[in-house]
């Protein structure tokens, strides 16, 4: 991991520790003044002597969750990219993944999107970037696990439909080759 890596991945887990124990905490409230007890209880009495283990699981979850659930993957698309990448943002944009911008450098391309949903954005902490990076016929998607091998999936069906249609064409016309 790199130096940007490393912070990211320790602001990720910082966000992660503080939305878990609000989340936690709101939960128990909600479970203990809902429900019968004796009116001398608190809610923090329901964890005396187990904080130092209730502190361990927010820890260990909120520094665990970064490498389970951010994630890269490369799909290789070959020398037609350029000719589907219509119909990739089409895609993503069909699934609410709004387009802020693109960067190209001497290298390649890159693509970063953002959920449209901003609930969704909330409750993903703002993390929800999806990074489509081309470089000589591979993309690069980098983002959450669940965002990158579902949106993969669908660029590599798209690249294979459009191979395919090229064989068709193919085989219907074989002299359209040699030209």
């Amino acid at each position: 991991m790199n130096k940007n890596g490393v912070g990211k991945y320790l602001l990720r887990a910082v966000k992660y520790f503080i939305f878990i124990f609000v989340f936690f905490v709101i939960l128990i409230c909600i479970i203990f003044y809902t429900s019968q007890h004796d009116p001398s209880l608190m809610p923090w009495d329901m964890f005396k002597g187990n904080e130092k283990n209730l502190l361990l699981f927010f820890i260990v979850f909120s520094f665990a969750y970064p490498f389970i659930g951010y994630g890269r993957r490369e799909v290789l698309v070959g020398k037609h990219y350029e000719e589907h990448k219509a119909e990739i943002q089409n895609m993503l944009a069909e699934a609410h993944m709004n387009f802020v911008r693109e960067d190209k450098d001497f290298e390649g391309s890159t693509m970063i999107y953002h959920h449209r949903n901003m609930f969704i954005r909330f409750m993903r902490l703002f993390e929800d970037t999806l990074k489509i990076r081309y470089i000589n016929g591979v993309l690069q998607m980098e983002g959450i696990r669940a965002d990158v091998v579902r949106f993969s999936h669908n660029i590599e069906w798209i690249m294979q439909k459009a191979e395919e249609e090229t064989q068709e064409k193919a085989n219907e016309n074989p002299d359209s080759l040699d030209k």
